[in-house]
């Protein structure tokens, strides 16, 4: 009878023990109204911490878009001012390719001049009349002056031309740079390159032309005159027409520019040089 209620006793100590434990354990679920009030608790000073901060916020985004659009700003300047670069600088190998070669021609040219004086002062012993041969002499002479005179004057046209191009690509590139649509004026700007590169070629290639008025006989003195007038006449009409092609040229893409939207006139088209041939 001890024993069991010894037992007994351990059993129902045992079970409050076990009770205040798992109790301990066990915590009380909140309520609603609790946790509700425990976010508005939270929220509150949350809120209060963001409304502080937007003005600093909102400065700090000015700034990184202040410093977006100053590198945006440098990059399209940079891509502007590369863009330049690189067309003067083809502009300006073509020139001086172009001018390197006129010396050699013309370095040519007078040998075969002063060769071919020689041959006339000895074809012209023909003629008896002395004044008919200084005409003749002073032909030929004004006949190769003119050839170079009016080379270098087409020369310094297409150096114009040139300068006046520079200035539409530059102008060009600063309205790409703020989102114009300038592909006309590109497409104008690379074909005026072209012509004037063109018009350089046949500068050299005439550079390299000498004019030589055969004579036979005394009779036919005024008409071997005529020939090489006509024939130099021609001649400087080709170097003209493509000078005059290379004018259109660069005026053509000065009118695309000016055409483009968001895109004040261009650099004086009107006043592009127009060749004229001398005489």
């Amino acid at each position: 009878m001890k024993m069991f209620q010894f037992v007994f006793a351990l059993a129902i100590g045992g079970f409050f023990v076990g009770s205040v434990s798992v109790a301990e354990t066990v915590k009380p679920t909140p309520t609603h109204g609790a946790v509700k009030e425990v976010r508005q608790q939270v929220k509150d000073p949350v809120k209060a911490v963001r409304e502080t901060l937007k003005p600093e916020i909102r400065q700090v985004k000015k700034e990184v878009q202040e410093v977006r659009g100053d590198l945006n700003s440098k990059n399209r300047a940079n891509a502007v001012r590369n863009n330049v670069e690189a067309t003067r600088e083809d502009l300006k190998v073509k020139r001086e390719e172009a001018k390197q070669k006129i010396e050699e021609k013309r370095k040519e040219v007078q040998a075969q001049v002063k060769e071919k004086r020689a041959q006339l002062k000895e074809r012209l012993k023909v003629v008896k009349d002395e004044r008919k041969k200084q005409v003749v002499e002073k032909v030929d002479d004004s006949v190769n002056a003119l050839n170079k005179r009016y080379l270098d004057h087409a020369s310094n046209m297409l150096d114009k031309l040139e300068a006046v191009l520079e200035r539409i690509a530059k102008r060009a590139d600063e309205a790409h740079s703020r989102g114009a649509d300038v592909s006309a004026a590109q497409s104008g700007i690379e074909a005026a390159k072209t012509a004037i590169a063109d018009a350089r070629t046949g500068i050299v290639n005439q550079s390299g032309k000498t004019y030589t008025i055969e004579v036979t006989t005394e009779g036919e003195l005024k008409n071997s005159v005529q020939r090489v007038r006509q024939a130099i006449h021609a001649d400087l009409s080709v170097v003209k027409s493509s000078v005059k092609a290379a004018g259109d040229a660069v005026r053509k893409s000065a009118v695309s520019l000016a055409q483009t939207p968001k895109v004040s006139p261009s650099p004086s088209p009107s006043n592009s040089p127009s060749p004229s041939a001398s005489n």
